[in-house]
């Protein structure tokens, strides 16, 4: 359910995060979605207090969709993913260096471990509003590499 203020702010209500608030000029555009969710392609970066480092990446067309993601340089800080020039150009960027990293965090059902995809990184570029998120086909990164938060 979407509503509009007057100061031109919406209202989503996510299961998740509960009632997030924004303006148009903050959703971000995935022309192909992320992976397995393709065909939602409107996405918002959520701050939600108490869980920091941690941010949430919610689509503005199913707020169900939320994915808590993490900058995996506080995690690993070698990390050096090498997207190809295409995918970095396809989203308006000269470079990695100029893209917002992040990395999805998930946790085990049968372990409680807490862990990040550095295998699917998403790029953001901010200027733009463009994300795309990369599967780095020829990387020995892990899609489970454990975390503590």
């Amino acid at each position: 359910m979407i509503t509009t203020s007057c100061d031109a702010r919406r209202k989503l209500l996510s299961p998740v995060l509960g009632e997030v608030s924004f303006r148009e000029n903050e959703i971000i555009l995935f022309p192909e979605g992320l992976i397995g969710f393709e065909e939602h392609t409107g996405f918002l970066m959520v701050d939600v207090r108490g869980f920091e480092p941690i941010q949430w990446i919610m689509s503005v067309d199913d707020p169900a969709i939320s994915l808590p993601v993490i900058n995996p340089f506080l995690i690993h800080q070698q990390y050096d993913p090498q997207p190809t020039r295409d995918e970095i150009l396809c989203i308006g960027l000269e470079g990695i260096r100029q893209a917002r990293l992040y990395t999805v965090v998930t946790v085990s059902d049968e372990s409680s471990q807490v862990s990040i995809n550095l295998r699917g990184p998403i790029l953001i570029n901010d200027v733009r509003k463009l994300g795309k998120q990369v599967v780095l086909i020829h990387s020995d990164y892990s899609l489970k590499y454990p975390i503590n938060l």
